[in-house]
């Protein structure tokens, strides 16, 4: 175990490093392709860790499935085990499969068979290793891309590695310029072809646009008057004023959680000035050396200290700025795990109100009138998880 815990380490050292800037060229394996302004490649460095991220213990039962979690699979499609994450669970007639998407690859599979399924070696939840991308210098000939277009680009790529060059950036991929032993590159090959153009579009590459801002707010589920959810504590002093989290998604959060750290503490440190009310930060917690997930309340102390909520957790602590990082926009997605929920008093059972609001007690809660974010409480019924 411990050597892939080292090549893990290696691996996430060489993903934090690689900003892929504009004019920069890499060997890559394009895993993937769904058409010339939408595929996916994979750097060839990445390869001695295929096998390890890819490796697997035991098959997984139904039972044990958990949405958004990271797992191992048989791919019909890659014709390979492949680390996946479950999209969506469903089960009929018995029978349970699955909705996977490959992050090494950037394909999604429907209807997987539990039977397919394993469970994970490696620990660690390390980043998609495959980067979307589009053909700079492509255009098509219609409004979209026909099937023969599509295969004429998987022919031409084929299953070489391929040096792919950067000429531009967009939100979610990057424009390149792609090149194996074709006699020309492979958009080159695809306007010599006839089923393609040499210029771009608008959405492909475009100089003189401004850049859309990065994500950097929190994100909250919402939920339904009536649903039903089974949770866990995850912070709280009274019935009227508590927090908790999805017992399946706290699972997929510790997973993340170990990868957020990482990052965090190779992000730069927040000068004093640059604190600002409002804005979200990752803190150390000193009990654990773990990063979590968090936003700046107040400042109580100018330069120095602040009062900050830790949006998985909905703790409100006091920390010192030489704790705070900056965060990263990847770190955005996951929304807030903590449900801000009030509660009667009346409504504690036998078990007691100390063990209920004991960190990670689990349990359900029936929301009565809907909340908003961490500000406004959801009004709940709660009631043990296994009713006697």
């Amino acid at each position: 175990m411990d050597h892939i815990v080292d090549s893990i380490e290696d691996l996430m050292k060489r993903i934090s490093i690689n900003n892929y800037d504009v004019g920069s060229s890499h060997w890559v394996d394009v895993t993937y392709i769904n058409n010339p302004h939408s595929f996916y490649v994979r750097p060839t460095v990445f390869r001695v860790y295929m096998s390890i991220l890819n490796s697997y213990v035991e098959r997984i039962l139904p039972d044990e499935l958990c949405l958004g979690s990271t797992i191992v699979y048989k791919s019909k499609l890659l014709q390979t085990y492949a680390r996946g994450r479950i999209m969506f669970i469903q089960t009929e007639d018995g029978e349970t499969s699955c909705d996977m998407y490959a992050p090494d690859y950037g394909c999604f599979e429907k209807s997987v068979p539990w039977k397919r399924l394993r469970r994970t070696c490696q620990p660690v939840d390390v980043p998609p290793l495959a980067i979307h991308c589009q053909l700079a210098d492509c255009k098509p000939h219609a409004e979209t891309w026909s099937r023969k277009v599509i295969e004429c680009m998987k022919f031409f790529v084929g299953k070489e590695r391929a040096k792919m060059v950067i000429r531009g950036k967009t939100p979610d991929s990057l424009i390149v310029e792609l090149i194996n032993s074709c006699p020309e590159d492979i958009a080159t090959m695809l306007a010599l072809s006839g089923h393609s153009t040499l210029g771009y579009t608008n959405n492909v590459i475009n100089r003189f646009s401004v850049a859309v801002p990065e994500k950097h707010y929190f994100t909250f589920k919402e939920f339904d008057v009536g649903e039903t959810l089974i949770v866990r504590v995850q912070a709280g002093d009274s019935l009227k004023n508590f927090y908790v989290a999805e017992v399946h998604n706290y699972k997929a959060y510790l997973n993340e959680r170990d990868n957020f750290t990482y990052f965090s503490k190779k992000q730069k440190e927040l000068q004093p000035e640059e604190v600002k009310e409002g804005m979200p930060v990752g803190v150390l917690m000193m009990a654990n050396s773990k990063y979590e997930r968090a936003y700046v309340k107040e400042i109580t102390v100018p330069e120095e200290k602040a009062i900050v909520q830790l949006v998985d957790w909905g703790k409100i602590v006091e920390v010192p700025f030489m704790r705070l990082k900056a965060m990263s926009e990847k770190f955005f997605h996951r929304p807030a795990l903590a449900i801000y929920c009030s509660a009667e008093e009346s409504q504690t059972w036998d078990n007691g109100l100390h063990k209920f609001l004991y960190p990670g007690y689990e349990f359900k809660i029936t929301i009565r009138e809907a909340g908003d974010k961490l500000d406004t409480p959801y009004v709940v019924n709660i009631a043990p998880r296994v009713s006697t």
